[in-house]
C-alpha cells in the first residue's frame, strides 16, 4: 500500500491532501483487491501502488460529485430565481449528471476497472 510519500514524490500526486489520503487509499486498494479476485491482474508492486494512487484520486472525485449532486437535488444548488418583494427564492434541482459524473454503480466500477488498466494488466482467464 503506497504511502502519503509515494504519491506526492514517485506518482506526482497532488489533489489529495495527507490527512485523506489513507482513507482513500485504503479504499482504492479495496478496489484493486476486488479486481484480483475477479480477473488475473499483473503488474510489479510500483504499478500496483500507482493505480491505487489513480484510483484513490478518482474515489475523492466521486465523493465531491456525490456530494455537489446531493446537495443540487436537496435544494442547495445555484439559485435559479429571486424576487424582492415578498422575498422568493427557489434553487436549481440537479442530478448526478450535472455534477460531472455518472455515480451509478456499474459506471463508477467501469470508470475505476478502465483507470486500473493504464498501470496493470488486467484480464480474465488463463494466460
Amino acid at each position: 500500500m503506497p504511502d502519503f510519500t509515494f504519491y506526492t514524490d514517485t506518482y506526482f500526486g497532488n489533489i489529495i491532501n495527507e490527512d485523506d489520503f489513507p482513507r482513500l487509499a485504503a479504499r482504492a486498494g479495496e478496489f484493486l483487491s476486488f479486481l484480483e479476485r475477479e480477473y488475473s491482474v499483473n503488474g510489479d508492486d510500483v504499478a500496483k501502488n500507482k493505480a491505487i494512487c489513480a484510483l484513490a484520486e478518482a474515489i475523492q472525485a466521486t465523493e465531491k460529485a456525490s456530494s455537489a449532486s446531493l446537495a443540487a437535488t436537496a435544494g442547495e444548488g445555484a439559485v435559479s430565481s429571486e424576487s424582492i418583494g415578498s422575498v422568493s427564492v427557489s434553487y436549481q434541482k440537479g442530478t448526478a449528471s450535472d455534477a460531472g459524473l455518472d455515480l451509478s454503480v456499474t459506471a463508477t466500477r467501469r470508470r475505476y476497472y478502465d483507470i486500473a488498466r493504464q498501470y496493470l494488466t488486467i484480464y480474465r482467464g488463463v494466460r
